[in-house]
């Protein structure tokens, strides 16, 4: 490792400071009106929001995902083997988009969560069934958080 890249800082590398993470954060729970306080949940809700949470700070820390000027979160896709790398908005789930769960089969909780994706993001499953899975786990907990 060369002098410069040990005196690199998180700035250095283009990462985003963990405070400003949380303020897109709770800019983007705001836009959706998402209930994000903690002292509202039981300790099983608690810990798959944190670790869902988690999965967004982190994706916006290294750039990957980003809180529009309205609140709306865009994920770019960028993991090796994930052929399609276009940006992905989220748009404000509505109910029918909700439903799309009901129109697949009792136990396809996979098949539930992609058709929601694609409904939330408009566009289709297949998008996110050919994604590699560090692309995919940050686009189900966000929508995760949605649903929430």
């Amino acid at each position: 490792m060369s002098d410069s890249e040990q005196g690199a800082t998180v700035h250095d590398i283009g990462y985003v400071a963990a405070d400003v993470c949380e303020v897109e954060f709770e800019r983007f729970a705001d836009r959706f009106g998402l209930d994000i306080d903690k002292a509202h949940m039981d300790d099983e809700d608690r810990q798959s929001f944190d670790n869902h949470k988690r999965v967004v700070i982190l994706a916006m820390s290294k750039k990957h995902l980003v809180i529009d000027e309205t609140g709306l979160p865009i994920y770019t896709p960028h993991a090796p083997d994930t052929a399609n790398k276009s940006p992905i908005t989220f748009y404000a789930p509505k109910g029918a988009q909700v439903m799309a769960q009901d129109q697949k089969k009792e136990g396809h909780d996979v098949a539930k969560t992609f058709a929601v994706m694609a409904a939330v993001t408009r566009t289709s499953a297949k998008l996110f069934s050919d994604m590699e899975h560090q692309d995919l786990k940050v686009c189900s907990a966000i929508v995760t958080i949605f649903l929430g």
